[in-house]
């Protein structure tokens, strides 16, 4: 949760330009992770990464170090017991995580504009990898979290709209309005490309960053999108048709019942009520499937 090892305190401590040195050591490890299809593992490298610049760090920190100072002082410490020894090192874990004992470090010690701009350039990148990881896991939600963290530094780098549109439209669960957003980021993202200063680079330099298709990358899913769409109308319709031919056999069902006598109608604060369906709306959030409304209509 904290990453405060040994290492990467000494990190913490270095100059910005330093700090780049062991970053894009997790870095490279994770990429190398990710490209042979171990996911969970560059998701730690990358974290590791993340926290050479963003960390968690405990508000009692102080206070634990006093007593470290004043056990080692002691002529005679007391010897710790196995259960002791265990809780020492292991009672951040055992411990409430709350906003009283736990505090964001977020580049509050970088003021220099130059290493602030170098420090966001890191994070973009490392939000980018982390989202991209996230969506070959499959967890949709935490890719959005992560690229929404890095819209905050840079909400003009078509990258970010690409990949916001990718962790959309590959979620089989999108909704039609989750999907028409996955269609206007990618929209975005090629008016964008044209006129970013990164993609007017020369093509060996674009080839090195990897973005030397990036054109092709952006049609490609902007196609896709279109497809995910289509077939997203074409599952609802189907469950339009289906609840319709439902409540058709129910009201069959009902009729039949009335002619033999044995259906009687029950009533709902002296007030007889059926169930209609009267209308066709938007997808609610609470079920994928979820298109038809139904009410209860007084007669």
């Amino acid at each position: 949760v904290f990453f405060d090892d040994e290492t990467m305190q000494k990190t913490r401590k270095l100059e910005v330009s330093h700090r780049f040195f062991i970053y894009d050591k997790f870095r490279e490890q994770g990429n190398k992770c990710y490209h042979k299809g171990e996911y969970e593992e560059s998701l730690k490298l990358y974290e590791r990464a993340l926290g050479c610049f963003k960390w968690l760090e405990s508000k009692k920190e102080e206070e634990q170090k006093k007593e470290e100072e004043i056990s080692t002082n002691e002529e005679n410490p007391k010897e710790e017991t196995g259960f002791e020894n265990l809780f020492k090192h292991n009672k951040g874990l055992l411990g409430m995580f709350t906003d009283d004992n736990i505090e964001l470090r977020d580049g509050e010690d970088v003021t220099e504009k130059m290493e602030q701009d170098m420090r966001n350039s890191m994070l973009l990148q490392i939000y980018m990898s982390l989202a991209i990881s996230y969506m070959a896991l499959k967890h949709f939600k935490m890719s959005l979290i992560a690229l929404e963290d890095a819209f905050k530094l840079n909400d003009k780098n078509s990258q970010l709209y690409y990949r916001r549109s990718q962790a959309r439209a590959y979620n089989k669960n999108s909704t039609l309005e989750d999907l028409y957003q996955a269609k206007k980021d990618i929209e975005l993202a090629i008016e964008m490309k044209r006129y970013e200063k990164l993609f007017q680079s020369e093509p060996g330099i674009l080839k090195i960053l990897n973005l030397s298709n990036a054109e092709e990358a952006y049609l490609e899913q902007a196609h896709y999108v279109e497809k995910r769409i289509k077939e997203r109308r074409e599952f609802e319709r189907d469950h339009i048709k289906y609840i319709f031919a439902r409540a058709k056999q129910i009201q069959l069902v009902e009729e039949k019942l009335k002619c033999e006598g044995r259906y009687v109608e029950k009533e709902l604060n002296q007030t007889s009520v059926s169930l209609s369906l009267i209308h066709i709306s938007e997808p609610t959030r609470l079920l994928s499937i979820s298109y038809a409304v139904f009410c209860l209509k007084k007669k």
